[in-house]
């Protein structure tokens, strides 16, 4: 006889989540498999979702598709009309300010595995985005995929021109499409902006106010998936507001504060160690960094009802250092 559910169980199944005001936050995981990803879709992604697209990856370098393009066809090969094999090699021959070219040789062996013939048969090239006044002008850039046909037997032209129709295909898609590793960094980055927790390698504590963010982000993978056709997801696991779990994140946090701020203590020590001069830049590029540890603490502070700070002692280091820091930094520029 099996027993009756207690009374959160029913609560949850009949709410089929648990309630937003029971919840300290989510722990956050994804995962991304190898793959490419379209950045079309996912730019109209952000905007249909109203993400920040602070966030959303850069487009690729149409060099870079240009490359893994063409090097895909290294050792492609297609069946001549007499039964031989015509092997494609792909060789670089220029790589200058102005172009990058390489060349299409075909090695063409018989059923033995005989060397028949070993010629160019066309060539990939890449012209880089022109200049006006000093300044790359995007989008300029420009390819060509061409076949000699008149280095080809008789009847070989329609496979020879079936492997330049793919590499043209090819290098359109990874110019729209983002890899994996890049996709990973997305998410990444996301979850750190919304004041994310690190509770171990690829495992983060959202704190709930952020779950509306969560929630476009997980939609964001989801429709990822979708278009890609490989495992594009996000996990949110509800975390109860329990003493327990709040300890838990408050402990989690604290650690990765003082790891933080002691950090850039060391990075300011080093730095005036160095006896080079202290430049505005460099003072406001650690400040920077600071101020955004500090603006982590008020929040987790205020968010988690924290009473005792244990960042406090290396928060006060931290900015002593960076007050003694701007101090050298005025002596170094002024005259």
């Amino acid at each position: 006889m099996s027993k009756a559910p207690s009374s959160l169980r029913a609560a949850l199944d009949e709410a089929k989540a648990v309630p937003r005001d029971a919840l300290l936050g989510h722990i956050v995981m994804y995962s991304v498999s190898d793959g490419e990803y379209d950045r079309d879709h996912c730019a109209a992604e952000f905007t249909r979702l109203m993400l920040d697209a602070a966030y959303l990856p850069h487009q690729g370098r149409n060099i870079d598709a240009f490359r893994k393009a063409t090097s895909k066809m290294d050792d492609f090969e297609y069946k001549l009309p007499n039964g031989d094999v015509a092997h494609i090699l792909v060789r670089d021959v220029a790589n200058d300010k102005n172009q990058v070219v390489r060349h299409l040789v075909r090695e063409v062996k018989d059923a033995n595995q005989r060397r028949l013939a070993y010629n160019q048969i066309g060539d990939c090239t890449f012209w880089r985005p022109s200049t006006s006044g000093g300044i790359t002008q995007p989008g300029t850039e420009r390819v060509r995929f061409h076949i000699n046909a008149s280095m080809l037997i008789d009847t070989e032209l329609p496979g020879a021109t079936a492997m330049v129709n793919k590499i043209q295909s090819l290098y359109e898609r990874y110019a729209r499409s983002m890899d994996d590793m890049k996709v990973r960094g997305m998410f990444r980055d996301y979850v750190s902006g919304l004041n994310a927790v690190q509770l171990r390698s690829g495992v983060y504590f959202v704190h709930v106010s952020r779950y509306d963010d969560l929630l476009n982000l997980q939609q964001l993978a989801e429709s990822m998936s979708k278009q890609s056709g490989v495992t594009c997801r996000m996990d949110l696991i509800p975390m109860v507001d329990l003493e327990s779990q709040r300890e838990l994140v408050i402990e989690a946090f604290q650690e990765e504060a003082t790891k933080a701020l002691d950090g850039i203590t060391k990075k300011i020590t080093d730095l005036r160690a160095s006896r080079k001069k202290i430049t505005p830049t460099a003072w406001a590029n650690i400040k920077t960094e600071y101020d955004l540890i500090t603006n982590r603490a008020v929040e987790y502070t205020r968010e988690l009802s924290i009473t005792q700070d244990n960042t406090a002692g290396a928060a006060e280091v931290a900015l002593n250092s960076l007050i003694a820091l701007q101090q050298q930094m005025l002596k170094d520029t002024t005259p």
